[in-house]
């Protein structure tokens, strides 16, 4: 097992002192305080794979372990200078002040143990993941039976293109009879891919002869957790401004590795049999029946598989305070800053892959543009 630590926290480059109303001693610092803090966080927890080597050389396939890294560093600075009316004394003077962490008043530092806190509010479903992943390792390869099967589509396309040029030559046509996206994604597209397998087949690049065919889906999340500042009139006259926000950007994914060889063409009645039924490119935005056969086909053939969820994280905090209005006798500046990055990573096994569709909503701009095309059309490709 791993499982390291580091905290290194700088202590404050000077200290402050407060001879806030007496006039009977002589403050003992005088001048302009500056400050800088800082701190640096780092560590890694797992667990190693028992007989790693000699189980890779037996050709076994090594599951996935348990595994989080992180690291994080921030430096805050601050800066005092405020000069009091004049005290019983009838001087002025420069006045300091030492309690608490003044002039630090701010919520700089975050750590790995706060990013997390942060991944786990916002939650993550791996479930759509898993099966895409999963799915990734099976459909590599030429669909062979589905373009048989599909196959007696290709003439009516180069008829109605036939059609659509002579339009064209006439200009009797119209902007949207010439072009129509689902055919150009489903029809045209789709036939260029599988000219491009049938030519990789025949030279043989499409042979996959990896007996540990791998497969990965994922997504980016990036948000900010900005409340906005903050003002703060204290009792006796002072306005404090305070400003602390967060950005995030989180890269989750699924990850499966399986052992088996897989083919360079498939023949699988069940996914030409759902690739066959109207608009089912059109139900797999929303629910992953596609991917789910291909899943579940690789659960079929597979000798062995391991598969894993996790993420890596990051974070931006920034935090800011000032004082932007003085008492009637008081005058300066009190202001500090302070920021942080923590990078965190996680990795976590999973020991069951979905055996049902799921929900996995993709309608981007184009897929609803293609869904407007289609009502147009009366849904007729």
């Amino acid at each position: 097992m791993i499982d390291k630590h580091t905290l290194d926290m700088k202590p404050n480059d000077v200290g402050l002192y407060d001879n806030k109303y007496s006039c009977t001693e002589s403050p003992s610092l005088q001048g302009i305080i500056s400050e800088t803090h800082g701190f640096t966080e780092s560590g890694a927890q797992g667990f190693n794979t028992p007989d790693y080597g000699r189980r890779k050389k037996r050709g076994e396939l090594i599951p996935y372990t348990k595994w989080t890294q992180y690291r994080a560093f921030g430096s805050a600075q601050g800066f005092y200078d405020v000069t009091l009316g004049q005290n019983s004394c009838g001087s002025n003077r420069r006045h300091y002040y030492s309690t608490g962490d003044y002039p630090f008043n701010i919520d700089w530092i975050r750590t790995h143990v706060d990013l997390e806190a942060a991944v786990t509010s916002r939650g993550i479903d791996y479930t759509p993941h898993l099966t895409n992943a999963s799915a990734n390792v099976y459909a590599k390869g030429w669909d062979m039976l589905t373009f048989l099967v599909e196959v007696r589509k290709v003439p009516p396309m180069f008829k109605a293109l036939a059609q659509r040029v002579k339009k064209l030559k006439k200009k009797s046509f119209k902007k949207d009879d010439f072009f129509v996206e689902p055919e150009a994604q489903y029809g045209w597209a789709q036939l260029g891919r599988d000219a491009q397998d049938i030519i990789d087949f025949i030279n043989g690049k499409g042979a996959l002869r990896t007996e540990f065919p791998s497969g990965r889906s994922g997504y980016t999340d990036v948000w900010k957790d900005d409340p906005g500042p903050t003002v703060e009139v204290e009792t006796h006259g002072r306005t404090i401004e305070t400003h602390t926000y967060t950005e995030y950007t989180v890269s989750a994914r699924a990850s499966v590795v399986a052992k088996f060889v897989p083919s360079n063409f498939h023949l699988n009645p069940f996914k030409t049999g759902w690739e066959i039924v109207p608009y089912s490119f059109v139900i797999d935005w929303f629910v992953n029946v596609g991917r789910w056969i291909d899943s579940l086909s690789m659960l079929t053939v597979a000798q062995d598989w391991t598969a894993c969820v996790g993420y890596e994280a990051e974070a931006r905090h920034f935090s800011s305070y000032a004082t932007t209005a003085w008492e009637s006798d008081t005058s300066g500046t009190s202001q500090s800053s302070g920021n942080s990055y923590v990078k965190l990573t996680k990795r976590t096994p999973v020991g069951d892959i979905p055996l049902y569709p799921s929900l996995d909503v993709r309608l981007d701009a184009n897929n609803l543009r293609m869904i407007s095309q289609l009502m147009s059309k009366g849904l007729r490709l």
